[in-house]
């Protein structure tokens, strides 16, 4: 009986290809075994991956900051695509204004009040242009990106000084 078990496991050894190899382990009566033992390295592979993830994000104690934290977080690593609003949009601007309290600043800020007006109206559908349309025009975007737009690029509202 060694004997064959012998045959076997040689045969085994010099198996050349998954077929021969498979072949000869369904010979044996043992290929369930073999799809546990599979299913079992990669769940072991899969692990390994994500205690790697877990220690990358430990580095910088995000890990413990979604630990502690985790609805909070939720939109940092869940993408929810916003409705554009007159509000986002006009945070999305920024304006270089002049000295607080000078006259230049007094007429920026009626320029500032025309502009909010403007988005109220393109939100309310009562102009031809909607604030996608305003978005694509200034930005080349259809809307507002998970991370949102390069800071170096920040579309600004221009008050004409001169």
């Amino acid at each position: 009986m060694d004997h064959e078990y012998r045959d076997q496991v040689v045969k085994l050894s010099q198996a050349e290809d998954y077929t021969a190899f498979e072949d000869l382990i369904q010979m044996a009566g043992c290929i369930s075994m073999v799809h546990t033992l599979s299913r079992r390295q990669e769940m072991c592979k899969a692990h390994q991956g994500f205690d790697q993830f877990c220690r990358g994000l430990e580095t910088l104690g995000v890990l413990g900051a979604l630990k502690h934290h985790g609805t909070r977080m939720k939109e940092v690593f869940e993408y929810e695509k916003r409705l554009l609003d007159s509000t986002t949009i006009e945070l999305l601007f920024e304006a270089d204004l002049a000295k607080a309290n000078s006259n230049r600043r007094r007429q920026e800020e009626i320029v500032l009040s025309n502009w909010r007006d403007f988005l109220l109206d393109l939100e309310e559908g009562t102009e031809v242009p909607t604030l996608k349309d305003l978005l694509v025009f200034v930005t080349g975007a259809d809307g507002i990106p998970p991370l949102g737009f390069d800071p170096l690029s920040t579309p600004a509202v221009s008050l004409g000084r001169n």
